[in-house]
């Protein structure tokens, strides 16, 4: 009985540290099958929102992110499939305002996908 007991523990031992090693092994980019993060490089953009599914399937929009840079990377969401990022901005006097479809890898070595607006 006490061997029976003791090759059980082992056995629950290996079990779980292959399960941890499993979690801990996993890169970042694993999660790269269940979308991505957005990367949107603007030009005349004073302002950008996404509209898509999320790594859930649900149907999600961000708020107006400012972009005073040219790259202006989305955090805190998966995206999958196709996702409109509308821009808006001013430029020689002209009011601008765009929506381009940006389609996101099912999966890709990257967390992140770029995307290219206005």
């Amino acid at each position: 009985m006490t061997f029976h007991l003791k090759r059980s523990a082992a056995l629950g031992a290996a079990v779980l540290g292959l399960g941890a090693a499993a979690v801990l092994g996993a890169s970042p980019a694993s999660a790269a099958t269940n979308g991505q993060h957005l990367t949107v490089h603007t030009n005349y953009a004073d302002y950008i929102q996404a509209c898509g599914h999320n790594q859930n399937g649900t149907y999600y929009c961000t708020g107006w992110i400012a972009t005073p840079n040219p790259w202006t990377r989305i955090n805190g969401v998966w995206w999958k499939g196709d996702v409109a990022v509308r821009g808006v901005g001013e430029h020689n006097g002209r009011h601008l305002d765009q929506t381009v479809i940006c389609t996101v890898p099912k999966s890709q070595p990257s967390d992140w996908t770029d995307c290219y607006a206005i």
